[in-house]
């Protein structure tokens, strides 16, 4: 994923590669291309503005199956790109998490 990425022609929003991996997670075994395993490591590594916004904008797919590893993952984004609050706010809101980061 990290090379369809790379090779995207610019200016291309952060929401069609969102729509095309959470399509993708549905049409093919997710054992073979774990796209949740990907949008995780994306949010650890915090270090690709744009992959983290294809992980925000998805809607449908919710990284971590941990509360706790979430919002962690959630707060470093908050601290490393502040400009993606607005977006760490609505997918925590979207994920209806019983705990508040």
């Amino acid at each position: 994923m990290d090379s369809i990425v790379d090779a995207r022609l610019a200016p291309t929003d952060a929401s069609y590669f969102s729509d095309i991996f959470i399509r993708m997670m549905w049409a093919v075994n997710h054992k073979i291309l774990d796209i949740v395993e990907v949008f995780e490591d994306w949010l650890i590594e915090c270090t690709d503005e744009y992959k983290v916004e294809i992980v925000l904008r998805n809607e449908e797919i919710f990284p971590f199956q941990a509360d706790t590893d979430f919002f962690r993952a959630i707060e470093r984004v908050r601290k490393k790109m502040p400009e993606t609050a607005s977006l760490c706010d609505q997918m925590t809101k979207a994920r209806g998490s019983t705990i508040n980061p």
